[in-house]
């Protein structure tokens, strides 16, 4: 039997600036400056979200949530999978597993976004 990786990641963090804002950033910080939008699209109806249009390596980047400050305010980024090879012929019987990258996220966000005293990581759940 053969097994699939299913990897994804969330890193959540404060902000007073807005979505767009820290999409700007996170771009130009994280993605070579592939561009955030989407936001009128409204994916998670009642939630702020954008998103980078361009699939990577069958992931899709989502940045959701709410300026603020305060503990109940925040934001996520997010890389989901968007593809599973189980939905291939040849893998149908393919056993997943969980690969979870909060904690790469994480530390990459914390090492690229030094200086940006206005974007304020979350410590990941460990």
């Amino acid at each position: 039997m053969k097994n699939e990786p299913h990897i994804h990641g969330s890193v959540k963090f404060r902000s007073n600036l807005e979505i767009e804002e820290v999409g700007r950033i996170i771009s130009e910080k994280i993605f070579s400056g592939l561009a955030f939008g989407g936001k009128e699209e409204n994916i998670y109806e009642e939630i702020p979200a954008i998103y980078i249009n361009n699939l990577m390596l069958g992931f899709q980047f989502v940045i959701q949530g709410f300026s603020g400050l305060e503990k109940s305010d925040g934001f996520s980024l997010d890389m989901i999978p968007y593809f599973s090879i189980k939905k291939t012929d040849k893998f149908k019987n393919t056993k997943s597993y969980d690969v979870n990258l909060n904690n790469y996220l994480y530390a990459l966000l914390d090492t690229r976004l030094k200086g940006f005293s206005n974007i304020i990581l979350e410590d990941p759940d460990i």
